[in-house]
């Protein structure tokens, strides 16, 4: 009988260091937010906000309202913001973990992300909360570290990056421990961007690189000025028949210089995530599934179909390879740029001869802000300006039936598209008008005077 019950004690013992196996030591030392400094600041907890002048947020300990223990953290937005206490610790490269706590909504708009937990830095959140009916509600997200990475920084905040909200919201029992498998049906959200970017730098790296960039790009921008005024002898000229040959030299050095700022400058991380994001998205749901209630997206459907294509060439490569992974994530401005150039270079030519237009080509093409834009940055607005440029020649030449239509994609690629229409307006209106005799358009402005007063009456409130 003793050996019996020596064994099941064995057993159990067994069985509870397993289950300890599974999951480490809690990493989180103030997780409920009791241990206070001497100001009454949450020690090891930091706050942060996307606005940060006195009167959008209120972020403080309370004993107001606590799941356990005697306080809990209160993040009050009182306009739009994105506000958060966030904490800094040290994680194992490739690992999975689990943040999870207690969060009670007191009053929440329905708009943004509401009260979630997010990964400084990155476009990352939890589930997104905006009643809990007066309640605590547990809340947990699992997420994965990078190859390289060995600290994140979490955070329990009321809004997200573009995603500002405005409401009041409780956190308290926060706790993050990594896990060695994930509940069945649970995905796992990249607590990362790319391996290089995940890396912990030391402070005076952090605070030289800018420094560094905004000096290469000021010395870049001295040299294309130099090289702007070397090539206006050239502009005088009319053709010349090195001069194509000139023009695909010139086209070939703009890729590889794209091609080497894409994959060693990652750029906006926000951003970069974003589109990354976006592009999976599409790859894996397609146009019809991307959008969703719950899912933050701010561009329209227009640049999704072209960020589409991207997200199966990430599928194919795999996020692990970084450089590759950026190029292809900065794939759609670095195409738009060289069409621009082209664009540039067939509009000149046909008016100023193949010399003229290989010097006004190359001169968009090396452009030190178009370069950092697109190429750098990973920014769209190239992509918004090749549809611009495009419905601009065709409106020029008044084939407005091609005209109009880039003019309404670009609308869908970039809502920014609409600030031209009534240059475009205006354009248009000339063309109709003076196709038409003196007779007629006297005709035509006494049928619209006379419908002017009707539209007055429905204009005026009643």
């Amino acid at each position: 009988m003793k050996r019996a019950c020596a064994l099941a004690c064995l057993l159990c013992a067994l069985m509870l260091l397993a289950g300890a196996s599974a999951e480490s030591a809690e990493l989180l030392e103030n997780g409920g937010f009791e241990t206070l400094t001497a100001s009454g600041a949450p020690a090891g907890w930091y706050t942060t906000a996307y606005r940060e002048q006195e009167g959008y947020s209120r972020l403080a300990v309370t004993s107001e309202k606590a799941h356990s223990g005697q306080y809990s953290v209160m993040v009050e937005n009182a306009s739009l913001n994105d506000a958060r206490y966030t904490y800094t610790v040290k994680v194992e490269p490739s690992s999975m973990y689990r943040l999870s706590g207690y969060v009670l909504v007191e009053s929440m708009e329905d708009v943004g992300n509401g009260a979630n937990f997010g990964i400084e830095g990155l476009y990352a959140f939890s589930e997104c909360l905006y009643d809990t009916n007066g309640e605590w509600q547990y809340l947990e997200w699992y997420g994965e570290t990078g190859e390289n990475q060995t600290e994140v920084t979490i955070g329990v905040r009321v809004g997200g990056y573009s995603a500002e909200s405005v409401g009041k919201a409780y956190f308290d029992d926060m706790s993050l421990v990594e896990v060695a498998t994930l509940p069945t049906g649970i995905v796992a959200d990249l607590w990362y961007v790319d391996a290089a970017a995940s890396v912990s730098q030391p402070e005076a790296q952090e605070e030289d690189e800018p420094q560094k960039s905004t000096a290469l790009f000021v010395a870049l921008a001295v040299v294309f000025l130099l090289a702007a005024l070397l090539m206006r002898p050239p502009l005088g000229k009319r053709d010349h028949p090195a001069a194509p040959v000139a023009f695909a030299v010139v086209m070939l050095a703009a890729l590889i210089v794209r091609v080497f700022l894409a994959m060693s400058i990652e750029g906006y991380s926000v951003d970069i995530g974003c589109f990354t994001a976006w592009s999976l998205r599409m790859a894996q749901n397609g146009p019809v599934g991307f959008y969703a209630e719950d899912y933050f997206c701010d561009y329209p459907p227009g640049y999704m179909l072209i960020l589409w294509p991207c997200g199966l060439l990430l599928n194919a490569v795999g996020l692990s390879n970084t450089g590759v992974s950026l190029l292809i994530v900065k794939l759609v401005p670095i195409v738009c740029d060289l069409l621009g150039a082209f664009a540039i270079y067939a509009f000149a030519k046909k008016r100023l001869g193949n010399v003229a237009a290989t010097a006004l080509a190359a001169l968009y093409a090396l452009n030190p802000a178009v370069l950092v834009n697109g190429a750098a940055w990973g920014q769209a607005d190239s992509v918004l300006a090749l549809f611009i440029v495009a419905a601009a020649l065709l409106a020029s030449e008044r084939k407005w039936s091609a005209a109009i239509p880039v003019y309404l994609v670009s609308v869908l690629v970039k809502p920014q598209a609409i600030l031209f229409a009534p240059v475009g307006g205006v354009w248009l209106l000339y063309c109709l008008f003076q196709k038409q005799t003196q007779k007629e358009r006297t005709a035509q402005l006494c049928r619209r005077s006379s419908a002017l007063p009707s539209g007055l009456r429905v204009l005026r409130p009643s």
